[in-house]
């Protein structure tokens, strides 16, 4: 199975992200969502699917001391949640 997810808008609040850490943060957040799915894949609600217009992630608390990296990995596994069936889509 093919699983393709586009990212139209992710609203971050950290204090100013260089150019550096925005470009951090979307790898770590690439990576970390491509591992979770791949170890297991979508939720039942998700494969009877052929799109999605939108999944909400929640609110993270990203805290002050974390790194772009970091933020990226815990944004990824937001948005795993209910892709994986932990909340439905909305």
């Amino acid at each position: 199975m093919t699983i393709t997810v586009h990212v139209e808008r992710l609203i971050v609040e950290m204090p100013a992200l260089t150019l550096a850490e925005r470009a951090a943060l979307g790898r770590a957040l690439e990576r970390e969502l491509a591992r979770l799915l791949g170890e297991s894949g979508l939720g039942a609600e998700f494969r009877r699917r052929s799109s999605v217009a939108r999944v909400r992630a929640g609110t993270i608390d990203l805290g002050a001391d974390r790194s772009a990296g970091q933020a990226g990995v815990q944004i990824a596994r937001a948005i795993h949640g209910p892709l994986s069936g932990a909340e439905g889509p909305r």
